[in-house]
Formats: C-alpha cells, sequence, structure tokens
C-alpha cells in the first residue's frame, strides 16, 4: 500500500471504499472489493451510529442489485444519465488536492 495517498475524515464519517480488481497488466478486470471503513471515536450514539451502517451496507449491495434486476438498472437509468455529465468540483484541503461528487449532484432529469 502507497501510503503517499492519505485523507484525513472525521470521526463521524463513514467511508465506503472501492477498489477495482486488476490485471497483471493492472488493467480493472471488472471486479471490485468494496469496503466499509468507520471510527470508534464516533461521537454518534449507537443508533445513530447504527442507523448509518445500514444505510452504508445498503449503498454496497447497489452493485449487486443493478447486475441482477432489470426494474432497478431501469430506476437507476436517469440518475446515471446525468452522473457522466454532472461536475466534479477539485477541493483542496492542507495542501492536498481531491476530486469531490456530492450526493446531490445526482439529479433526476
Amino acid at each position: 500500500m502507497n501510503n503517499s495517498n492519505v485523507l484525513e475524515f472525521e470521526p463521524e464519517e463513514v467511508i465506503i471504499r472501492i477498489k477495482p480488481g486488476l490485471t497483471r497488466d493492472r488493467k480493472w478486470n471488472g471486479n471490485i472489493d468494496i469496503n466499509l471503513d468507520a471510527f470508534e471515536n464516533s461521537p454518534l450514539g449507537s443508533s445513530q451510529f447504527n442507523a448509518l451502517i445500514n444505510l452504508a451496507q445498503m449503498m454496497m449491495r447497489v452493485p449487486e442489485l443493478l447486475e441482477e434486476d432489470e426494474y432497478i438498472r431501469d430506476k437507476f437509468g436517469p440518475y446515471m444519465s446525468n452522473a457522466f455529465n454532472m461536475k466534479v468540483s477539485t477541493v483542496e484541503d492542507k495542501g492536498r488536492t481531491a476530486k469531490l461528487i456530492k450526493f446531490s449532484d445526482f439529479k433526476k432529469d
């Protein structure tokens, strides 16, 4: 793991990480690993924390649902067509630059 890509998070944040599966020549093989990170020192109460974890776990299941369910794929279509045209913000914090896409940027036509 290359530690030059260190991001800082607030203790109340829950992070979903998506890692592409790679071929030997470092190209995406179409597989993904989806992981969930949360912090022990979260200031949220246990019911709030559990609700947030449940939401994140539901979000992590979306790729599988999209693969398996045509109805759900059709429902996502209008959102995703806008996703390809959305604006990506560049933010800088403590000397580091990152790309930012807000969930609210995904708007249905």
